[in-house]
């Protein structure tokens, strides 16, 4: 028998290595079935849409409608799955009748893959690769799973993964996808149910990773936790994350769009997102990541919340971690209460907002850290009329409102120096993580009407004596949903201020 670490790492290693069967007689795994029907697509698409796109006046087969190319009524199938060398499709191309004229031919290899597909009885393949369709095949499949599930299921996909035809390296992006989600929540779960015959749409039961669990955080008012549970669960951190979510997806006259707002109020997510990029995913929760810590420590609080325990100490404190700044698109969700992403700013900046620190005992010099004890402002600048409010992120995690000085308008042109009320500077008493430097945060959020008002939350894990300077409960800022969460028209300003001791 093997000694219980070791089976315990045979386990991680069967659950990480290759790709699950699909059962098929054919032997092909679920991704080499998929990647079959990505390259069969791709082949009807580059030599046979441009006849066959079956759209009137000129009605004929629409090369890209599955469903239309295995029908069964016609005296040779265009696709036989009964008998997949009478299949008119190849025996067209075989012939030389298809392409006709002297139109582009398949070549002898994507030949042999056409072969191929149809011999696995022609997995089925979508009509596009793109969120709309993702979507529709999304809610189809969520709408058939029992009631009592749907609340817990997501989706995770790899369509935009595929261009041209090419399925670019989707095994090893399930298998970073798989390592992401055993570091994220410490549990050997099977791989996510693929939901379609070419692999790119999986669904996630959020109850198998420990995702799901409730009564982990509560609102700070006044600096001050309070023991009102704010209605998030670890997933949702996922989402505060995500930068791909687009608005348009659904217009208001869509067919889809009723059921994707049965989807959004039965999951009750913190942000309206159907579905997450798989990469992406594997990406902000590979090992080692700190939003990967921050789940670890969430379904580590909940067991132990289930076992009436004492909570545990939390995570490693990383604001803004690696943080790049982001321009989205107008249709683009903006990821607004993004822990780890900086700058939040619409592709065209509506206001032009700029804000630095400056030191007023040098001419309001522009600087980038300050000593301990010394005073300093924060410039801020715009070419239109806006309102802004102002967060102090910590570097222990600890957010705070941070008022100032006068009201909450920038007027256009105008270069306003920022400070706490009464009119004094800023300035930093002491070093917070007993190191001598550290980074604390201001997050600047200003909309040209009023900004959304952020609620700090923060979870309920241990916080003082054994727990070390660098365990601390996870802290976050949200908007409420009855507010619509975030809007277009705001920009996010993330101000990082280098903190060292004197000399």
């Amino acid at each position: 028998m093997c000694p219980p670490r070791r089976f315990a790492l045979l386990l991680v290693l069967a659950a990480l290595a290759g790709t699950p069967r699909s059962g098929h007689a054919d032997g092909l795994t679920r991704r080499e079935r998929g990647d079959l029907a990505i390259r069969a697509r791709a082949i009807l698409e580059t030599y046979c849409l441009e006849c066959h796109k079956g759209d009137k006046p000129r009605p004929t087969l629409a090369i890209l409608d599955h469903k239309a190319l295995i029908a069964k009524d016609a005296p040779v199938p265009f696709v036989n799955l009964l008998n997949p060398a009478r299949s008119q499709v190849i025996e067209f191309i075989e012939d030389g009748s298809m392409p006709p004229g002297g139109r582009p031919r398949p070549t002898p290899a994507e030949l042999v893959a056409l072969k191929e597909w149809v011999k696995a009885q022609a997995p089925r393949f979508p009509p596009a690769f793109d969120d709309h369709t993702t979507l529709e095949v999304m809610l189809d499949d969520w709408a058939a799973q029992p009631q009592d599930d749907r609340p817990h299921l997501r989706y995770l996909s790899f369509a935009n993964l595929v261009r041209e035809g090419r399925a670019h390296d989707l095994a090893e992006t399930e298998s970073r996808l798989q390592k992401a989600l055993l570091a994220g929540s410490g549990k050997l779960v099977a791989p996510p149910e693929p939901v379609d015959d070419t692999a790119t749409l999986f669904r996630l039961d959020l109850r198998k990773l420990g995702w799901n669990a409730i009564d982990l955080f509560v609102r700070v008012e006044k600096d001050q936790p309070r023991d009102n549970t704010y209605p998030i669960i670890p997933y949702d951190l996922i989402l505060l994350e995500d930068p791909h979510t687009d608005t348009g997806l659904v217009g208001e006259k869509d067919a889809l769009a009723v059921r994707l707002k049965e989807f959004l109020k039965t999951t009750d997510q913190l942000r309206p997102v159907p579905f997450l990029r798989g990469e992406w995913v594997a990406e902000v929760l590979g090992p080692g990541k700190p939003l990967t810590a921050d789940l670890r420590s969430l379904v580590d609080l909940a067991a132990a919340r289930a076992k009436r325990s004492p909570p545990p100490c939390g995570p490693p404190a990383h604001p803004f971690a690696r943080a790049k700044p982001l321009e989205f698109e107008a249709t683009t969700l903006p990821p607004l209460a993004s822990w780890y992403t900086g700058d939040v700013t619409p592709h065209n900046d509506p206001f032009g907002l700029k804000v630095e620190v400056v030191h007023p005992l040098s001419g309001n010099k522009a600087a980038t850290e300050v000593k301990i004890n010394e005073p300093f402002r924060l410039r801020v600048r715009a070419e239109r009329r806006v309102r802004f409010v102002v967060l102090k992120v910590l570097p222990t995690g600890t957010i705070g409102l941070q008022p100032v000085s006068g009201d909450d308008i920038i007027k256009p042109g105008e270069s306003r120096l920022l400070g706490p009320p009464a009119g004094k500077p800023f300035e930093f008493a002491s070093l917070l993580t007993g190191g001598k430097e550290e980074t604390q945060h201001f997050v600047i959020i200003a909309s040209d009407g009023e900004p959304p008002t952020p609620l700090l939350i923060r979870s309920r894990h241990a916080d003082g004596p054994g727990c070390s300077e660098n365990q601390n409960p996870v802290w976050r800022f949200v908007f409420d949903r009855a507010n619509g969460n975030e809007k277009n028209g705001i920009v996010r300003k993330v101000v990082a201020v280098k903190v060292v001791a004197k000399p």
